[in-house]
């Protein structure tokens, strides 16, 4: 499969990389959260497993093991044939309480199937002493047919959720259950009839603004939003870069963002997307990956180092080329980790 002709491909910027683990061909890792000690949490979205792994030991691959694996829960099924993704749970997005280290919420569901999505707890405060992970059920997202994307409003209880299908935001208020929709705008909704491909995907929360990609539309978009009431100001989405069929994103200290490209097979690295009246970003730039890279091929998620010794690196996690092989089949998924000379964006925590 070759790039979608509306991404705009970025001029060449590398930075040092390596591959640091990697997972059987035909997995699909989807999603990854750091944690404070530097531990990954990654998700394996066909699978729907959560796999634990420590970048920072000296075998790193020896460290792989997975933490849980999400099954069908006996929900009413308006729609029983399977989705474009199969018939099974998936996993997205594994996210951390921006008020509590360590308490994680992962979205799980069955793909475009009304009833079956839900967020998840995990509670890894006594993991490291006990290797104990409790994993239940929050909520039901009642209405939603593939949830994608999440970040919590920074030091609130509040959990915002792209839908992929459904093209709007939802969120959960983690403490009280409440869940609502929390935007809907028509550019966050799919442009063409391909069912397995993302509208609204990744979404990362920085200064007062929310930023959601549309991968279909092939857009990075960014809508203001209250810090004291969690809620959205309005409904009005800017259009920030076009040409731009990403999927996850994390923002650095500076205000610039790193979007992966998935099928597009680079990570790229936008400038000043938060600059003060910043409208529109143009010039893009690829800091790892390419189409001649097969190491690199997939890229779907990044986060930031949370340690003194990674904490301007960026990890990135791959399905090995699973939508767009590079050469003639889809290699191992892998774990990359990129120095990209820049501190993350930090988590806000009491």
């Amino acid at each position: 499969m070759a790039h979608y002709p509306e991404h705009i491909v970025g001029k060449a910027a590398q930075r040092p990389w390596k591959s640091i683990a990697t997972f059987p061909v035909g997995t699909f890792l989807e999603n990854l959260a750091v944690r404070a000690n530097g531990s990954l949490l990654v998700a394996s979205m066909l699978a729907g497993e959560i796999y634990f792994l420590d970048p920072h030991a000296t075998d790193v691959q020896s460290t792989i093991c997975r933490l849980h694996q999400f099954v069908p829960e006996n929900v009413a099924q308006d729609n029983p044939e399977p989705g474009a993704w199969g018939g099974g749970m998936m996993c997205a997005a594994i996210v951390e309480d921006t008020r509590t280290e360590d308490v994680f919420y992962a979205l799980s569901g069955i793909h475009g199937q009304a009833g079956s999505w839900g967020v998840y707890k995990l509670d890894l405060r006594f993991f490291d002493s006990d290797g104990t992970t409790k994993v239940q059920k929050h909520a039901t997202v009642p209405w939603a047919l593939w949830l994608n994307g999440a970040a919590f409003i920074p030091g609130t209880s509040k959990l915002v959720m792209a839908e992929s299908l459904g093209g709007r935001l939802s969120s959960l208020d983690v403490d009280t259950g409440d869940v609502e929709i929390w935007l809907d705008n028509n550019l966050l909704d799919k442009l063409t009839d391909r069912a397995e491909w993302p509208a609204a995907n990744g979404l990362k929360f920085n200064g007062e603004n929310v930023y959601v990609t549309n991968s279909d539309r092939g857009l990075l978009l960014r809508a203001r939003f209250d810090g004291i009431t969690g809620k959205c100001i309005g409904d009005k989405v800017t259009v920030m870069a076009e040409g731009c069929a990403g999927d996850d994103l994390a923002f650095d200290i500076e205000g610039n963002v790193y979007v992966a490209t998935n099928p597009n097979q680079t990570v790229l690295k936008f400038f000043g997307v938060r600059a003060p009246g910043a409208e529109r970003v143009e010039d893009r730039f690829i800091v790892a990956g390419g189409f001649e890279c097969t190491e690199t091929a997939g890229p779907t998620a990044v986060a930031f180092g949370r340690t003194s010794g990674d904490e301007q690196s960026l990890y990135v996690v791959t399905t090995g080329g699973l939508l767009a092989p590079i050469g003639e089949a889809p290699g191992p998924a892998r774990v990359l980790r990129v120095d990209v000379g820049v501190k993350g964006a930090p988590l806000l925590f009491p």
